[in-house]
């Protein structure tokens, strides 16, 4: 019990210590021992057979289902198929990944662990200021407006798609890049937020392009889905 992590603390104080360690072997170890049995007994012993919510003994295949159906706006298709539709456009984001990295001179035959470890390890592709960083992302913004109308439809595309606010991340704010959506009432627009202080993502030629053309190509990957339906 002296070797207790619970007891170490009150060691060296004499006027509670004889009393602590009463405490701690009567009540807290005891304590301790019932919830671990319990943990590894009872409690293990009715665990759900694997991780998921579609591993929930009841309903949790439909639940799943209801899921995606809800986040995708998909029907007809399950898990599997949404996952087995990613992992293939992983694989081709991978070999083109390394395709670029290979057409842009940093070697041939690259692995594309070390095609990203090429890239990021330049900084030739570094923002030099943080004005630069965020006048990136308002011309990629602006290269990317124009597509827009090949993805979605005309009723959807209004002044708030295309007039987007960047601004750096506050001071005492997280994140890499988000959007804050605007006021109900239509007063403040919606920003996006963009970390630029110290060695992040954001401070990339290449992070940037990445991080808005992501969004536009998962749009445009739901929407290739979506005609499967």
């Amino acid at each position: 019990m002296n070797e207790s992590g619970f007891y170490k603390q009150f060691s060296k104080n004499e006027a509670v210590k004889e009393e602590a360690a009463d405490v701690i072997e009567n009540q807290v170890l005891p304590a301790f021992k019932k919830l671990g049995d319990f943990v590894h007994g009872e409690y293990y012993d009715n665990l759900r057979p694997m991780a998921g919510v579609n591993s929930v003994r009841t309903g949790g295949v439909e639940l799943y289902q209801a899921f995606v159906e809800y986040h995708t706006t998909l029907r007809d298709h399950t898990p599997r198929d949404i996952y087995v539709y990613g992992s293939e456009q992983l694989e081709k984001s991978v070999a083109r990944f390394v395709e670029l990295a290979e057409s842009l001179g940093y070697g041939t035959g690259l692995t594309f662990q070390e095609a990203v470890e090429a890239v990021t390890g330049d900084e030739s592709v570094l923002f030099e200021g943080k004005n630069e960083t965020v006048q990136a992302f308002v011309d990629e913004i602006d290269n990317i407006n124009p597509r827009l109308k090949d993805l979605f439809e005309e009723d959807i595309l209004g002044d708030d798609v295309y007039e987007v606010n960047v601004k750096p991340v506050p001071p005492n704010g997280g994140g890499i890049a988000y959007y804050i959506g605007p006021s109900i009432d239509g007063k403040r627009k919606g920003k996006t937020r963009l970390e630029i202080r110290g060695p992040v993502i954001t401070r990339s030629r290449y992070d940037c392009q990445k991080l808005l053309k992501l969004l536009i190509n998962a749009y445009k990957k739901l929407r290739d889905l979506s005609k499967l339906v």
